[in-house]
């Protein structure tokens, strides 16, 4: 039977370095076009001041004291019918463990205004 030989180490093969720079080169100068994106966004009314700071990973609430400790499951639902169907695994999730808490984010400001309420 062959060795398989070393496990390669992510990112350290050539094509890992270059994917990697690439993702940086992205990252570095695609920022103008995102913010143009964002503004054309929230002049047509599909984000808010608030929403806008999220895309930017800026928080719009502290972090509760109460979630210290505890696990945090993240649910991702990019529409307001993905947040309804979200809510009955959301529940099962959290009645599993009470050292559990659940954040639910969403893509679009009528979803967030749903999960809000």
């Amino acid at each position: 039977m062959r060795s398989m030989g070393r496990a390669r180490t992510l990112g350290t093969s050539s094509s890992g370095r270059c994917g990697l720079w690439v993702l940086r080169l992205w990252a570095n100068y695609s920022r103008p076009a995102l913010e143009l994106v964002l503004a054309v966004r929230r002049a047509v009314g599909k984000e808010t001041d608030r929403s806008l700071g999220e895309r930017r990973f800026e928080t719009s609430r502290p972090r509760p004291a109460s979630w210290r400790g505890g696990k945090v499951v993240w649910f991702h639902a990019a529409s307001l019918g993905e947040c309804i169907s979200v809510i009955p695994l959301v529940r099962a999730v959290l009645d599993q463990s009470s050292d559990r808490r659940a954040l639910v984010t969403t893509s679009t400001t009528t979803a967030r205004d749903w999960i809000d309420d």
